[in-house]
């Protein structure tokens, strides 16, 4: 009987101290793998901190060997902005003809007819035409339109009927004249024009002119130049006066003679 309870006693015992080492083997364990943590966490966190320090390092020497070897690039220049677009004056062109039907029915130049050779009647029917219109096809207006034949001046276009160009603007006259009577034959078209944006007027002119049969004289004739006047003879040396004949003194001879 007692030897029975004591095997009982010694069993729990025995069980007693194996649950008591498991749970310091527990707890040793548990110590133990929170001191592993922590020690790996302090390395990683060390290993951390030095390549932070190492970058740092790095990207300082890195940016001051930039600023010291390579600097700043210099800025382009900035263009000057654009001037705005000039506008160019009025500029308007005039031009002017003369023609004369010829036997063939084609128009033939005035001053080419005329100034030749001429053998047709002396009252012929001449035809002028006129054209003014914008150089750089930009819109002006036409303010005066004037003509004027040998000193006599008409105003195809006065200021209340002013007209716009381009278009271009065209007009033909006919005028009769007498080609037999040896004369020169003078005409000018002349236009005024404005345009939008510009105060002064811009102008232009043609001059036409030919001359039928003998041309006239443009100015006085120049005389010839006058000889110097012809100087008079130079006479001949005077002779010196012939001197009186010299008087031989008296000398007498008296002979005699006995026989």
């Amino acid at each position: 009987m007692r030897l029975g309870s004591a095997i009982i006693l010694g069993a729990f015992a025995l069980l007693g101290h194996a649950r008591s080492e498991s749970v310091e083997g527990d707890a040793t364990a548990k110590a133990e793998t929170l001191r592993a943590g922590k020690k790996a966490r302090n390395v990683l966190v060390g290993e951390d901190l030095q390549v932070r320090t190492e970058d740092e390092d790095y990207w300082g020497r890195f940016l001051q060997t930039s600023m010291s070897i390579t600097a700043m690039p210099t800025p382009p220049p900035t263009p000057p902005p654009t001037p705005p677009p000039t506008l160019k004056p009025c500029d308007i062109k005039v031009t002017m003809n003369c023609t004369l039907a010829n036997d063939d029915g084609e128009e033939a130049d005035c001053k080419e007819t005329f100034e030749n050779e001429y053998e047709g009647e002396c009252d012929v029917n001449v035809k002028y035409c006129y054209s003014v219109d914008s150089v750089d096809g930009i819109e002006q207006t036409v303010s005066e339109l004037t003509v004027t034949h040998d000193g006599e001046v008409t105003k195809i276009v006065p200021p209340a009927n002013a007209f716009t160009v381009p278009p271009v603007y065209e007009w033909c006259e006919t005028k009769l004249i007498n080609v037999c009577e040896g004369q020169v034959f003078k005409s000018c078209v002349e236009a005024n024009a404005t345009m939008p944006g510009f105060t002064e007027d811009c102008e232009d002119k043609e001059n036409y002119e030919f001359f039928t049969g003998t041309p006239e004289p443009t100015g006085e004739p120049t005389p010839p130049p006058t000889p110097p006047p012809t100087p008079p003879p130079t006479p001949p040396p005077t002779p010196p006066p012939t001197p009186p004949p010299t008087l031989k003194p008296c000398d007498i001879k008296v002979t005699m003679n006995c026989t």
